[in-house]
């Protein structure tokens, strides 16, 4: 897969869940749950809970709105890599 291919797949995702409640340009905590479930299991697994995902959230939502937009989301996208390459998971 190139790299081209890996952005069009982030937006595709993001888009795929945003919207459920009629705003397709963001992602309000439950989207954003189900995303986070669904996309990141490293996020969510071993006995990580709804707490998790709350600060999930606030790391996401930077300006404070309770929602996250595309930008907020490539951005931990961004930060995300970062970290697991740090971690040095993959």
């Amino acid at each position: 897969m190139s790299l081209e291919q890996v952005v069009v797949h982030i937006i595709k995702t993001f888009k795929k869940h945003s919207g459920a409640d009629g705003d397709a340009g963001e992602l309000n905590q439950a989207e954003l749950a189900k995303l986070v479930k669904e996309e990141f299991p490293i996020l969510c697994g071993k006995g990580k809970d709804e707490a998790a995902l709350k600060e999930v959230m606030k790391l996401m939502d930077l300006d404070g709105d309770k929602s996250v937009s595309f930008k907020e989301f490539a951005f931990f996208i961004a930060l995300l890599s970062m970290e697991l390459e740090e971690e040095d998971i993959c």
